[in-house]
């Protein structure tokens, strides 16, 4: 071990003279050094305010994207709710025509309006779709008054789209509380003609038991199964 010792100090002592001049020169070269650092220094400082700078404007406009496209997005919703409330206000004044509660004539793009929206928004599948048209139609026992039943099962359906958009909407959008008035008058008149079509149903002479049953279904796709039931007991009381 001390053989070990002694060995590293001589190899540290030749390696110390044969470098002495080296080590000499050292201090010398390092000389001016602090200069030089300084430079450096400063140049790293200027480089790191040019940085946050560059990162400043990047976030900022980043910030301005964000916000652009936030009312790029709200402009497009209400556009979107416009035509939604637009084709609501169309549909109402259709559905007011057909069941002549307004006095404003159809037009034939009216019509066609009609014919496109019980197509095309058809809420249930009508179990009298398939069923022959004497069914489907008219009381034709002599009375010259009678409802239609797909006619009605149309109007209904339309009446309940328009029901679906205005909850779709908001039931407090200050134009759906401005056409509840209309829609509730739209659903009286349905149920009017239901109970009407419920009379002629009972008293009717051919395919009764079906009619009533195509009148009930009727009632309960708008919700008011419990009034088809005492009207018809009030009918056959």
């Amino acid at each position: 071990m001390r053989d070990l010792s002694e060995t590293l100090n001589k190899e540290l002592l030749d390696l110390v003279n044969e470098n002495y001049q080296d080590f000499l020169s050292l201090g010398s070269a390092l000389k001016g050094g602090e200069e030089s650092v300084q430079e450096v220094r400063v140049g790293l400082l200027g480089f790191q305010r040019d940085v946050r700078v560059i990162k400043d404007q990047f976030e900022k406009r980043l910030r301005d994207i964000r916000q652009l496209l936030e009312e790029k997005k709200r402009t497009r919703s209400s556009i979107a709710l416009g035509h939604e409330l637009l084709d609501l206000a169309e549909r109402i004044e259709d559905l007011e025509c057909s069941l002549m509660i307004s006095e404003r004539k159809p037009s034939t793009q009216d019509q066609a309006h009609d014919t496109d929206s019980g197509a095309s928004h058809t809420l249930f599948e009508s179990e009298s779709d398939n069923s022959d048209d004497e069914y489907l139609v008219d009381d034709t026992d002599g009375n010259a008054a009678a409802v239609s039943l797909r006619r009605l099962e149309r109007q209904i359906q339309q009446y309940l789209y328009i029901k679906m958009t205005a909850s779709h909407v908001g039931e407090r959008h200050p134009f759906i509380v401005t056409q509840q008035d209309r829609i509730s008058n739209i659903k009286r008149t349905l149920l009017l003609d239901l109970k009407t079509a419920l009379n002629q149903a009972e008293h009717s002479v051919k395919n009764r038991e079906r009619r009533l049953l195509t009148v009930m279904r009727l009632y309960d796709l708008i919700g008011e199964s419990t009034d088809a039931v005492s009207a018809l007991r009030a009918l056959k009381s």
